[in-house]
């Protein structure tokens, strides 16, 4: 997704800048952008020095909500850290668009 994501966004953030001067919509998306692909790298990175040697073999643990079932037979809905910050990078971008919008109807 991130592949998609930040070529576009970056492409339409200059575009937007450089029209409309608005550290706003700069500061969103530049944040937003960073956050994407931090989410993207997050499950790949070592937990400690003993994981390095297995660190580009995530598992959907890692990665993916999933429902783990504990020792007891409880069952429980795990969200990893990377589905956090994925949605914060997403919702920065909202903010950078709908700020450029207002931005461009203002122009007009």
């Amino acid at each position: 997704m991130a592949l998609a994501v930040v070529p576009l966004a970056l492409t339409t953030l200059f575009m937007g800048y450089r029209r409309h001067k608005s550290r706003l919509v700069l500061t969103s998306a530049s944040s937003g952008i960073l956050l994407v692909l931090a989410g993207s790298v997050l499950p790949y990175l070592p937990k400690s020095s003993a994981d390095a040697v297995v660190a580009g073999a995530a598992s959907c643990v890692d990665c993916c909500p999933t429902v783990v079932v504990d020792a007891m037979g409880e069952s429980t809905l795990h969200f990893p850290p990377a589905v956090f910050v994925t949605l914060l990078g997403s919702f920065a971008l909202v903010i950078a668009h709908f700020t450029n919008r207002r931005c461009c109807a203002q122009c007009i």
